[in-house]
Parts: structure tokens; sequence; C-alpha cells
């Protein structure tokens, strides 16, 4: 089971991710997230870390409101995080610390994390959803 997939049109990057279970699968959704998008990393790479809290009506925003989260405080703060470390976690509540290093910038920049088609399905124990990105 590939950890995500990389599904291009012209405008708008697609992903889909499987996992084993739901935290996982916010865990590889947020590192394909930054994976796709390439960051530029800066000459000193500085670690960094956020605690984030973030409370949705289920699970799927959830994970749209916790990508967009990332991505917001990417923006602002120039960085890419590629960990994340779950201190609470619900169908619809999360608290958790996400890290990375500070860039320089994208290869590609993502606009906004859409709710285009979200759905996370449980098949067999296993996880999956497709996740589109504006660029």
């Amino acid at each position: 089971m590939l950890p995500y997939e990389l599904i291009q049109s012209p405008s708008e990057l697609r992903i889909r991710v499987n996992a084993s279970s739901l935290e996982e699968l916010f865990r590889r959704s947020l590192v394909a997230m930054f994976e796709i998008i390439e960051p530029d990393f800066a000459a000193d790479a500085t670690e960094v870390s956020h605690t984030i809290s973030i409370k949705s009506a289920d699970r799927d925003l959830l994970l749209i409101d916790f990508l967009s989260r990332a991505l917001y405080l990417s923006d602002i703060n120039d960085e890419a995080y590629f960990k994340v470390d779950f201190i609470r976690f619900t169908n619809n509540d999360l608290t958790a610390v996400i890290s990375g290093n500070k860039i320089t910038g994208f290869d590609v920049e993502i606009k906004a994390v859409t709710y285009h088609e979200v759905h996370i399905k449980e098949k067999d124990s296993i996880f999956s959803t497709e996740i589109t990105f504006d660029i």
C-alpha cells in the first residue's frame, strides 16, 4: 500500500492517501501535501514546531481544517511540516504538535485545501481519501 498517490491536472493537485488508522491518514496527508509542493529549505533549515488545536463537525472537515491550518502556518512563517505528534485525536477534534523546517519557498504553491469530494472511507481496516488542492 502506497502512503499516497499524486493525481495531477492543470488547475489543481489531487492526492489519494491510504493508511491503517485515521491518525496515520492525517499524518500521511500532511507529509504528502508538503512533499508534492517541493519546499526549498533555508540555508540554516532551523527546526520548528507548533501546537495546534482544531474542532470540526466531522472527521472529513477535521482533515481539511488540519491541513488548512498547517498550510496557513507554513505561509505566514515560511516553514514546511513533515512530522505530527497527536496529543488528542477524535473524529471531530484534535490537538497536535506539527514539526518541520524553515524554508525559502516552494516549487508549487497551494492556494487552498478544498472541500471538493473529500470523504474518508474505511474498508478492510484501511482508511483512504482523496484531497484536492487549488494551485
